[in-house]
Protein backbone atom coordinates (compact mmCIF):
# COMPACT_ATOMS: atom_id res chain seq x y z
CA UNK A 1 0.00 0.00 0.00
CA UNK A 2 1.32 3.79 -0.62
CA UNK A 3 0.46 7.11 -0.91
CA UNK A 4 -2.49 7.59 -3.23
CA UNK A 5 -4.04 4.30 -3.06
CA UNK A 6 -8.07 3.52 -2.86
CA UNK A 7 -9.25 1.77 0.13
CA UNK A 8 -12.12 -0.03 1.63
CA UNK A 9 -12.80 0.12 5.39
CA UNK A 10 -13.25 -3.60 6.41
CA UNK A 11 -13.57 -3.06 10.15
CA UNK A 12 -15.53 -0.17 12.42
CA UNK A 13 -18.15 1.99 12.37
CA UNK A 14 -17.53 3.18 8.71
CA UNK A 15 -17.34 -0.34 7.29
CA UNK A 16 -17.45 -0.35 3.54
CA UNK A 17 -16.37 3.15 2.80
CA UNK A 18 -13.95 4.19 0.03
CA UNK A 19 -10.72 6.41 1.14
CA UNK A 20 -7.72 7.80 -0.81
CA UNK A 21 -4.77 7.31 1.32
CA UNK A 22 -2.65 10.46 2.31
CA UNK A 23 0.09 9.44 4.40
CA UNK A 24 1.23 5.39 6.15
CA UNK A 25 3.04 5.59 9.63
CA UNK A 26 3.79 2.71 12.11
CA UNK A 27 1.23 0.69 11.36
CA UNK A 28 -1.41 3.08 10.86
CA UNK A 29 -2.80 4.94 7.47
CA UNK A 30 -4.48 8.68 7.17
CA UNK A 31 -7.57 8.41 4.72
CA UNK A 32 -9.65 10.80 3.06
CA UNK A 33 -12.55 10.63 1.24
CA UNK A 34 -13.17 14.62 0.32
CA UNK A 35 -16.43 14.98 2.06
CA UNK A 36 -16.16 13.64 6.10
CA UNK A 37 -12.41 13.37 6.14
CA UNK A 38 -10.83 16.56 4.52
CA UNK A 39 -7.24 16.54 3.12
CA UNK A 40 -6.13 18.94 6.63
CA UNK A 41 -8.10 16.26 9.11
CA UNK A 42 -7.88 12.90 7.25
CA UNK A 43 -9.20 9.43 9.39
CA UNK A 44 -6.57 7.57 11.16
CA UNK A 45 -6.87 4.03 10.58
CA UNK A 46 -5.40 0.85 11.71
CA UNK A 47 -3.47 -0.91 8.13
CA UNK A 48 -5.01 -3.84 9.07
CA UNK A 49 -8.33 -2.94 9.20
CA UNK A 50 -8.46 -1.19 5.38
CA UNK A 51 -8.17 -3.43 2.13
CA UNK A 52 -6.34 -2.56 -1.19
CA UNK A 53 -8.54 -1.65 -3.80
CA UNK A 54 -6.63 -0.26 -6.33
CA UNK A 55 -3.03 0.75 -6.85
CA UNK A 56 -4.07 4.34 -7.63
CA UNK A 57 -0.75 6.42 -6.51
CA UNK A 58 -1.69 10.32 -7.44
CA UNK A 59 0.72 13.16 -6.88
CA UNK A 60 -0.51 15.63 -3.80
CA UNK A 61 1.93 17.75 -5.48
CA UNK A 62 0.16 18.42 -8.02
CA UNK A 63 -2.41 20.58 -6.29
CA UNK A 64 -2.05 23.91 -5.42
CA UNK A 65 -4.26 24.16 -2.11
CA UNK A 66 -6.28 21.64 -0.09
CA UNK A 67 -9.83 22.33 -1.96
CA UNK A 68 -8.48 21.08 -4.98
CA UNK A 69 -7.25 17.94 -3.22
CA UNK A 70 -10.17 16.89 -1.73
CA UNK A 71 -12.49 18.02 -5.09
CA UNK A 72 -10.15 15.63 -7.05
CA UNK A 73 -10.68 13.05 -4.48
CA UNK A 74 -14.20 13.01 -4.63
CA UNK A 75 -14.36 12.81 -8.16
CA UNK A 76 -12.14 9.77 -7.80
CA UNK A 77 -14.15 7.99 -5.46
CA UNK A 78 -17.64 8.24 -7.17
CA UNK A 79 -15.82 5.88 -9.52
CA UNK A 80 -15.97 2.80 -6.56
CA UNK A 81 -19.12 4.02 -4.80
Amino acid sequence: MQIGDIVKSIKGRDINNIYMVKDINNGYCYLIDGKKNHYLKPKKKNLKHVRLIENFAICFKQFKNANSINNNVIEKLKIYK
